[in-house]
Parts: structure tokens; C-alpha cells; sequence
């Protein structure tokens, strides 16, 4: 995983380095030949405190300034830059709860891994297996070094497939990228419509502790140089964006043992 930060932006930067210096203010302040007492000077770990505050709080007004649109397109592109270095992060990095899935479906299957970024669970899926991502170079890579799946280049709000063409769907640790609600369900609708017995989906918990006091909107920064956006989810949340509105039979869910993801099973 990436480290937290935010990306920089120019606007409201000349505010906060005022309210700083306003907080770390001296003793006195000197004026002419003459020097004014001033407000004694807080607890340094109050200070700090105050800083890191109204620094998240300017963040998270922020965060939301770009469309939804440019958000996905600064996206893609922070992908298609370290594409290399992320699929070597993710050649041993599988998780198991979604290997155990894998292993549970039957043979001969039809699957959509939507949002596959490195091909790393094809190796699981027997049957027919289509990747798709909306990262050319993440898919060249998978492609590259796994010919055994097919290759799509797409976009998980608008899947380029008829419906039901796939038996079974996963799409791991994608919903989340997405800037707003109204895209998220309209993601989880599209898995719906092209699968035909079953979805399977991860996203980031927002309880994990990391994540505990930022906003359920924040940029991870993927080795602190290219923007991700996150939408960090709880329980509640991601049930009531697949059950309003939408078509299927049960739904299971749980956290795994690391209480990093919350993973969904949709059977129609």
C-alpha cells in the first residue's frame, strides 16, 4: 500500500501559513524600539495538534474541488505512469479470502475480473477468463506475463459486454476508486447486469485504524509522487449502494482477519 498524503494544491496554502505562524507566534512581538507582550505560547504538542487539525479539515474541503471526471482521468493516469512498479508489487501480493473464491467456483466457468489491474488471481480461474482495466499499461504487463486470459481495455461504469455474458464476476479493490456514490452503484449495476450466478467484490474499510480519523474521501499517494483517489467504506454504506435499486437473491459479507477490506458475494 501507499502512504498517506494529499496532493498539493496552490489555493488556501498562503491561509494556513498564516494560521501556523499565528499558532507558533513568539512571546513578545517586537515593535519599534519597544517590545508588546504577547499571548504566552501553548504546549508545543497542542500546537502541533492545531496544525495537523486545520490542515485536515482544509484537505477535506478540498478534496472535491475537481469533477468526477477529472478525478478518473488523473487516475488513469497516475496508473498508466507506475504501472511497472505496481504490477512488480502485486506478482506475490494475492490476497486469500479472494484465492479462496477462486478455488470454490466449479470448472469451465465464465469470469470478468473488472478492474483486474495486474493479472495476479488468472491463475486461479479455471475456465474462460477476461481481464479488463482501464490502465493500456497494466494490461500490457498482465498480458505480457500471463497470455492464458483475454485482454480488455474498459471502463468499469460502462462495461463493454452484453448482458450476462459472464457466469461469475470479481472486482477487487476498484469500487473504491470511484469519486462519487452515484458511479459507485452504477459500477456494482454493471457487474450485476453482465454476471449471470455471481459477484464478488473488495473494497477499503474505513475502520481500519490508519484510516480512523481522516474522511471517508482521501489521496493515497502511491510512493508519495502520483494522486489515487479512495473512497473508504463501512458496512452500512456498501450494503445500502447494492441493495437499493438492484436485482439479486443474497448477499454475503465480511472483513478479513486484517480489517483492511470489506469483501461482498452478490447471487442472483
Amino acid at each position: 500500500m501507499g502512504t498517506l498524503g494529499f496532493e498539493p494544491r496552490a489555493v488556501g496554502f498562503p491561509t494556513l501559513r498564516i494560521i501556523a505562524l499565528e499558532l507558533i507566534a513568539p512571546q513578545h512581538i517586537c515593535s519599534g524600539a519597544h517590545d508588546v507582550p504577547a499571548t504566552p505560547r501553548p504546549q508545543i504538542h497542542t500546537i502541533l495538534f492545531k496544525i495537523y487539525y486545520v490542515f485536515k479539515r482544509f484537505m477535506a474541503r478540498n478534496m472535491h474541488v475537481s469533477s468526477p471526471e477529472d478525478i478518473i482521468r488523473k487516475l488513469k493516469v497516475s496508473y498508466d505512469k507506475f504501472a511497472e512498479d505496481f504490477a512488480n508489487t502485486r506478482k506475490d501480493k494475492e490476497w486469500k479470502e479472494v484465492i479462496e473464491y477462486l478455488k470454490s467456483l466449479p470448472s469451465n466457468i465464465t469470469l470478468l475480473d473488472a478492474g483486474c489491474g495486474y493479472n495476479r488471481y488468472g491463475k486461479y480461474i479455471n475456465g474462460t477468463h477476461v481481464c479488463m482495466d482501464f490502465s493500456k499499461n497494466l494490461i500490457k504487463i498482465s498480458m505480457a506475463d500471463y497470455q492464458q486470459s483475454i485482454y480488455v481495455v474498459g471502463n468499469i461504469i460502462d462495461l463493454p459486454f452484453k448482458d450476462a455474458s459472464f457466469e461469475y464476476s470479481i472486482c477487487i479493490a476498484t469500487v473504491h476508486h470511484l469519486p462519487s456514490k452515484t458511479l459507485r452503484k452504477r459500477a456494482i449495476n454493471e457487474l450485476i447486469r453482465v454476471s449471470r450466478k455471481a459477484i464478488f467484490l473488495s473494497v477499503w474499510y474505513k475502520h481500519q485504524k490508519k484510516f480512523e480519523n481522516l474522511p471517508k474521501d482521501v489521496d493515497v499517494m502511491w510512493r508519495k509522487k502520483y494522486f489515487r483517489y479512495y473512497h473508504l467504506y463501512d458496512f452500512k454504506e456498501i450494503v445500502e449502494d447494492i441493495i437499493k435499486g438492484m436485482h439479486y437473491k443474497e448477499i454475503f459479507s465480511f472483513v478479513d482477519y486484517h480489517k483492511r477490506n470489506i469483501y461482498v458475494e452478490i447471487v442472483k
